[in-house]
């Protein structure tokens, strides 16, 4: 549960809270892994004759929107933010955040996910944004 302090007022001169999401890691392998079956690796020139990149978060965002389509869920919003971690940072599959507590994504859209990706055994957690963490006016 997260702390009311955390939760965006609408009263004026109070301080806003730091951006905080609520999800599961994007774990890369898995998304690069599934963009690569269904043909949807986003790539471009490199800095040297016939060498290819991978543009990773084209390519995340590639095949995320193609798994909820699949998925036929349009509850949850696209939305991979890159937020701090332990040991660092990282990019989740937001749910919701604390400014978008008002939109929170079925229970049924959630759990069809959930088994997509694999992550049964995990809950989702509150991650904070990795350039939103401060509290403003």
């Amino acid at each position: 549960m997260l702390h009311r302090h955390f939760i965006p007022s609408n009263k004026k001169g109070v301080q806003r809270p730091p951006l905080i999401h609520y999800g599961y890691i994007a774990e890369e392998e898995f998304l690069f892994a599934y963009a690569r079956h269904h043909g949807l690796l986003h790539e471009c020139d490199g800095n040297y004759e016939g060498e290819i990149m991978l543009l990773k978060l084209d390519t995340m965002y590639a095949a995320m929107k193609a798994i909820l389509a699949e998925l036929k869920i349009s509850s949850i919003r696209l939305h991979l933010p890159h937020v701090v971690g332990i040991g660092g940072s990282t990019r989740i599959i937001a749910l919701y955040s604390n400014y978008s507590m008002n939109k929170i994504p079925p229970a049924e859209d959630v759990e069809k996910l959930v088994q997509f990706l694999g992550k049964e055994q995990e809950q989702p957690k509150w991650y904070f944004d990795a350039t939103r963490w401060k509290w403003n006016f």
